[in-house]
């Protein structure tokens, strides 16, 4: 070989450390890398040493790794791309659903406002007739079960034809939308309902009120309007005054209907018209109960 081969990585550095062992390094030979087995004999003065190429092992186990990897690699691409879709699907179901809820809320406050609208007069804003239907019908069991008191305000703007006749339909829309305001100003508690009944009539649905309180209600509202100074030539104070009717009791199962209650206070409306432009009274006294404004 023309070498020394004492001077070979096998004998100077792996053989002083182990009689047999498995190392892979640089051969002097020839300088491949290689995988040496070797074993000292004990009979003889010989090492015996068996040496692979490195790349000759590990060549089926590179192309074996080579085809794990690329399917690997094929494998993961298609999970990215099926996880990219499933995230975009799942971003655009997100989206809709949002929609969804946006929409929903939108047509809960579209039904909403429709509902305030059907149950709400548009000139005055006052509740209209529909939702004052309901309110008594409510109030009249709810007063039924509880024994306690139900009250009604029926107010009249006294000559309010010829108000319209002199000013015209647009001023005697604006002289409604006052006192309407006066009106809603005047129920004071949160469970009294205002309602334009019918033209130029409102009524005041008091719960748990009797002819007294109903009656100090019906002051207050007429005392706020009287104020307002609205002119009105073809009344006989020279501005828009009321007329109110008050009725209170407390309704009988089976004895009572709502529709007596109207009544009644239609009644005492009708009486205090009679008596003076600026009147209300009580349909279950009327004759105790008539006040008279100066």
């Amino acid at each position: 070989m023309g070498k020394v081969i004492s001077q070979f990585h096998l004998f100077r550095e792996y053989l002083p450390q182990a009689r047999a062992a498995t190392k892979t390094f640089t051969s002097a030979q020839d300088g491949v890398v290689r995988i040496n087995s070797y074993r000292q004999l004990d009979e003889y003065p010989l090492v015996v040493s068996a040496a692979l190429s490195r790349n000759e092992v590990l060549a089926d186990w590179k192309s074996n790794a080579i085809i794990y990897a690329i399917g690997v690699s094929c494998l993961i691409i298609v999970l990215a791309f099926i996880s990219s879709r499933l995230i975009r699907q799942i971003a655009l179901r997100m989206q809709a659903e949002a929609e969804l809820v946006r929409a929903r809320n939108s047509l809960e406050q579209l039904n909403r406002t429709l509902e305030k609208l059907t149950m709400q007069d548009g000139l005055t804003g006052l509740a209209n007739r529909r939702q004052f239907d309901i309110a008594l019908r409510d109030e009249f069991s709810r007063a039924m079960r509880n024994a306690s008191s139900l009250a009604l305000i029926m107010i009249d703007v006294d000559c309010f034809k010829q108000y319209n006749d002199i000013y015209g339909h647009a001023a005697g829309d604006e002289c409604l939308r006052a006192i309407s305001k006066v009106v809603a100003a005047g129920k004071h508690r949160p469970g009294n309902l205002s309602t334009r009944y019918a033209g130029e009539e409102m009524v005041v649905l008091l719960p748990g009120t009797d002819v007294a309180g109903a009656m100090k209600v019906a002051e207050s509202i007429r005392q706020a309007i009287y104020p307002l100074e609205l002119k009105h030539s073809g009344n006989a104070t020279g501005v828009v005054t009321i007329s109110a009717g008050i009725d209170a009791f407390v309704p009988v199962r089976e004895n009572n209907q709502p529709l007596e209650l109207i009544e009644a206070a239609d009644k005492a409306l009708y009486y205090a018209k009679s008596r003076g432009a600026i009147a209300y009274a009580s349909a279950t006294d009327i004759q105790s109960e008539l006040v008279l404004a100066t």
